[in-house]
């Protein structure tokens, strides 16, 4: 491989790295979004957004915040959720952290 190709492969993979971590910047800054539209008493709003970065979703921490908004919007709506697996990943993963 010559150095030009070395170099070319260098700077797409730190491009990728470098894309790929805005990508999850800007999904949780959009649940932070939604954290606050809980709060300002607007679960729907919250429950439209949070839908939008269901799919965007990549790290732990990120589903453990998911399912933490999404308890407390289904609360706020007064739906169930139908599953509880999703709400016990988010306290395991917050215990294990340490943030009560």
């Amino acid at each position: 491989m010559n150095k030009n190709s070395f170099f070319f492969l260098l700077v797409a993979m730190v491009s990728l790295f470098q894309v790929g971590c805005i990508n999850d910047n800007a999904t949780y800054r959009q649940m932070v979004f939604v954290d606050s539209l809980i709060h300002r008493n607007q679960p729907d709003s919250a429950d439209i957004v949070l839908a939008k970065v269901k799919n965007t979703i990549r790290t732990e921490k990120e589903v453990a915040y998911y399912g933490l908004l999404l308890m407390n919007i289904r609360y706020m709506q007064y739906r169930p959720l139908k599953s509880d697996t999703l709400i016990s990943k988010s306290i395991k993963y917050y215990e294990k952290i340490g943030d009560h």
